[in-house]
């Protein structure tokens, strides 16, 4: 081959000039009558597929237009089923002005026993079956059972009780809805009708203008097509497929408009085929004149070539040379650039996926190592508060210092990835000075006194007591910069030296000094101080531990504040480390002694804030009955009366019937979460206007507070509750004339009295932590309370689960999953809890695998609880009491009972939860008549949760 291209261009070169450009000429006007045709083919093939895909377009909106007409009549008739709702003595004359104005089709209204209350009895519960789907409350479309027939239909509500007592309907001529939407889209050659999902046709069409629309009727509806198209659409939204039975081009469309119901229909090729012949035609002549402006041109390029080939012909061929090179150049430096920037796009691929497993990985890992440190606080605590020997408190308080530093450590990491990520922002709060140096002193001389070192502060009297700034990060700032000072030195002293300098009337810029005794640092290692995870002479230094994160987290915090960090060091003497932030004054009153002001400011840690409220109401929501039961608990001591709600639907309502002191609201809750029902409740007229309402969460992250409060909420608490913050922060929002203060020692001899009375059964399980069960529910009393309520749960809420996870729902099974995590974290079943935890969030990231895998055993841990917490169960307790005296309940008149009921719906209508108990516990003694055992049972298990819609309903 090589060969006779080589021989071919040794004979062209050999030809004279001119028959070279002859022979040139020829060969362009060839090449260009070839590609003439083949662009000419590849239009035509174009132009005929933009003609599909618009007719496609047209019939998806035509669909869509059909849809829109029936959604139309349904609203219509909607609104009159609202009239009627409202104005049922009106109902023959707002059905004979509906009848008239409409003129679609018969009307009719149709009660459950398929009697008509109006109409002449178009529908009927025989021909219409799906008209049984009205009954559930929603407008729609149905089909008789033939597929032949359709009608629209609307429920009519009873006003009182809200339940659908009729349908009405309209069943309007078959084509009615087809000729409206020829008329819109103004179609001339086209068939359409609508075929049901058993392929009837539903109205047969008109074809007395349609010489061939019998023909292609027939042929779609029995020659199989129709069959074929509506299994196709079970794929796509549109089917087409091609006629070609007559001279010209016609088309077969299907769609479907709602569910069960399909528009059919045909379309000319005259309509979509002539626009395209009429291009195709404008291209074939005006490809005719480009060929013969290109024969003309080659002609008078061959004449013009012939003489300037005379003359010039060496140098064309070094310019067609030239040219040659540079088009070359542009392919390869085109080439390139695609290159480089695939490369490009691949490396920002794999830096946004690596850094959100960066991401992932710090979230779990905080979550895992966050676990294990709150146990050792919350254990801590425990100590603090029922130990009374001064050196255990002592021990425990250190103890509690380290615990908190362990815990900055893990968020010193969580901070580096959102600084990193950009997401790092500051929160301003007003705070005071002496606050924030106490707990920067107690953190410090920990670590200082463990090394024998002095730790002196120095605190210009004249400082402000209240000042407005991120005391947060001013606090973290100076932890870092005074640990690596302790850290650092060997021997000697860390000084701390806080002054300031006024700037404006209400500014100020604070100044932190921290100057110490340690090894310094060279001149040439001062740049590595902001390097991440790097170290200063890590050789030297290898005993002393460190990430190396805590100096750039430091910088990057300054920098956020508009701000630097100062550093003066000499090697083997020690080094001084500052920073200057600008702050806003609250109250210029002078700090004065540093240690008075501590202890006015700052509270003992081991004093209790307990208090009692008798005249406090405050409502809590949330969707898991145990949590509310623990709330109850933890709060029986202070008196406080507690209602409650099961979601935030039923809060919603209650806040318009009750003003409460303060609200607690849930976070996570089915259907309607909190932050959606604080958003509907601050929209809308309720009583408790202004009052403060405090998001329950377990969400313990950095930054959840600001989150919460962005939203709205006035604070946020950490679940499972602790008893203490709660007090605490129902003391600070609670108003104070209803607040009545009681002792620690009160409040801790009540509570080793009733920490006594568990049963053995439940005392040598070793299945549940019971002491931290106890912690969270507040009392014996309450916590078999709970475990009674985790008991009854179990079978309706594992088969919930179980059917979220087989329909792979991972979105309400997650949701089921974290209300468990609670749960079980409350009673003390940790291994539960965890597992749930665990599966929670394998929901959150989408990990169908790992769900799939670990499922099985959450169900075998939730099923040994239920086992252990047998005893605890209604069924059982009667069953005790029974074999233990004989005994039988005394009898309860149908009297008795009917003012027992009477009394029930007058608290359940103002959600008075005491009452509503009160009235169980006096009716626990009596047995009911035989023909009410389960409504009557009905009742007190509704009354017990409570769920006050189900009470309600259940009463009337």
């Amino acid at each position: 081959m090589t060969n006779k291209l080589h021989f071919l261009h040794e004979n062209f070169c050999s030809m004279p000039g001119q028959s070279r450009v002859l022979l040139a000429l020829v060969v362009t006007l060839v090449l260009t009558c070839v590609m003439g045709h083949g662009i000419q083919y590849r239009l035509n093939n174009m132009l005929h597929e933009y003609m599909e895909d618009q007719l496609q377009q047209s019939i998806n909106m035509m669909s869509q237009m059909d849809n829109d007409i029936i959604n139309r009549r349904l609203d219509w008739l909607a609104d009159i089923s609202v009239e009627l709702e409202q104005h049922p003595e009106s109902q023959e004359l707002i059905m004979d002005m509906a009848r008239e104005s409409a003129g679609m089709g018969d009307l009719g209204i149709l009660q459950r026993d398929g009697t008509q209350l109006y109409g002449d009895g178009a529908v009927t519960l025989e021909e219409f079956p799906d008209i049984v789907r009205i009954w559930h409350g929603n407008a729609d479309l149905i089909v008789n059972a033939a597929g032949t027939a359709y009608a629209i239909a609307a429920p009519i509500h009873d006003i009182k009780t809200g339940n659908v007592r009729a349908v009405l309907y309209c069943r309007a001529a078959p084509d009615s809805i087809v000729t409206e939407l020829l008329d819109a889209k103004g179609l001339q050659d086209a068939s359409f009708w609508l075929v049901s999902s058993s392929g009837h046709v539903i109205g047969r069409p008109d074809f007395s203008k349609d010489e061939h629309g019998q023909e292609h009727f027939d042929r779609i509806m029995t020659g199989g097509c129709i069959d074929e198209m509506l299994q196709e659409l079970r794929k796509a939204p549109v089917v087409i497929h091609s006629d070609a039975s007559h001279d010209t081009k016609n088309f077969v469309t299907a769609a479907e408009i709602r569910p069960n119901v399909y528009l059919v229909g045909y379309i000319t090729g005259d309509m979509l085929v002539k626009p395209v012949e009429d291009i195709t035609g404008f291209l074939r002549h005006g490809y005719a004149a480009f060929l013969a402006f290109t024969v003309l041109m080659l002609l008078y390029i061959f004449l013009l070539e012939t003489r300037l080939l005379l003359h010039s012909q060496a140098k064309t061929e070094q310019a067609l040379d030239e040219a040659q090179m540079a088009r070359a150049q542009a392919e390869r430096a085109k080439t390139q650039a695609e290159e480089a920037r695939a490369h490009a796009e691949e490396a920002k691929q794999q830096a946004e996926q690596a850094n959100q497993a960066k991401s992932l990985f710090l979230s779990n890992m905080s979550h895992e190592i966050r676990t294990p440190i709150n146990a050792i606080i919350g254990m801590d605590e425990m100590i603090l508060r029922e130990s009374k020997e001064p050196a255990i408190e002592s021990y425990a308080t250190d103890l509690r210092g380290s615990a908190l530093h362990l815990l900055g450590l893990v968020n010193d990491i969580l901070d580096f990835s959102k600084i990193e990520a950009g997401k790092m922002t500051l929160v301003p709060v007003e705070y005071g000075l002496a606050s924030l140096l106490n707990d920067i002193v107690n953190m410090t001389e920990v670590r200082a006194r463990n090394k024998n070192l002095a730790f002196i502060l120095n605190a210009d009297p004249n400082l402000p007591t209240v000042l407005h700034g991120d005391e947060v990060r001013i606090k973290q700032i100076a932890m870092n910069i005074l640990t690596n000072a302790v850290k650092y030195t060997r021997q000697g002293s860390v000084t701390l030296s806080v002054t300031f300098r006024k700037t404006a009337d209400d500014k100020i810029i604070l100044r932190f000094s921290v100057r110490d005794t340690g090894i310094g640092i060279k001149p040439e290692d001062l740049p590595k101080l902001g390097h991440a995870f790097e170290r200063i002479e890590e050789e030297r230094n290898a005993t002393i531990e460190g990430t190396g994160l805590g100096m750039n987290i430091t910088q990057r915090l300054l920098q956020l504040m508009h701000t630097h960090l100062e550093v003066e060091s000499v090697y083997g003497k020690g080094s001084t480390f500052a920073f200057e932030v600008e702050q806003d004054v609250v109250d210029f009153q002078p700090l004065g002694d540093f240690e008075q002001q501590v202890r006015r400011l700052v509270p003992q840690e081991t004093e209790a804030a307990l208090f009692i409220a008798p005249t406090a109401d405050v409502l809590v929501v949330d969707d898991v009955e145990m949590n509310i039961k623990v709330f109850r608990g933890l709060l029986k001591r202070t008196e406080i009366h507690v209602d409650s709600a099961l979601s935030g639907a039923i809060c919603l309502e209650m806040v318009q019937k009750k003003a409460y002191d303060v609200i607690f609201l849930d976070h996570r809750m089915p259907e309607m979460d909190g932050i959606e029902t604080l958003q509907r409740m601050k929209a809308m007229q309720h009583l408790c206007k202004g009052k403060p309402v405090i998001a329950l969460t377990a969400n313990a992250i950095s930054g959840a507070r600001k989150e919460y409060i962005d939203a709205g909420f006035t604070d946020y608490l950490t679940k499972p509750i602790d008893s203490h913050k709660l007090e605490s922060m129902l003391k600070k929002y609670l108003p104070p004339e209803k607040v009545q203060e009681v002792t620690a020692e009160d409040a801790k001899a009540e509570d080793t009295a009733a920490a006594e009375s568990l049963p053995e059964w439940l005392r040598t399980q070793t299945l549940l932590d019971t002491k931290s069960g106890l912690t969270n529910c507040g009392s014996p009393e309450d916590y078999l309370e709970t475990l009674q309520l985790f008991a009854e749960a179990y079978e309706e809420n594992a088969a919930t689960i179980q059917s979220f996870f087989d329909a792979a729902d991972w979105k309400n099974y997650t949701i089921r999953v974290h209300a468990l995590k609670s749960s079980a974290r409350i009673i003390g079943a940790n291994k539960l809890s965890d597992l749930a935890a665990a599966l929670e969030q394998a929901g959150n990231a989408g990990d169908a695998a790992t769900i799939q895998k670990d499922t099985p055993r959450l169900f075998e841990l939730y099923a040994e609880c239920e086992d252990v917490l047998k005893p605890v169960l209604p069924e059982a307790a009667a069953e005790g009491e029974a074999a233990d005296d004989g005994s039988t309940k005394e009898p309860m008149t149908a009297e008795e009972l009917q003012e027992a009921y009477e009394a029930l719906k007058e608290l359940a209508a103002t959600f008075d939860y005491d009452s509503v108990q009160f009235v169980l516990e006096d009716l626990a003694g009596k047995e009911p008549p035989a023909d009410e055992k389960e409504h009557y049972e009905a009742v007190c298990k509704a009354a017990k949760k409570p769920d006050w819609m189900a009470l309600q309903k259940l009463l009337e």
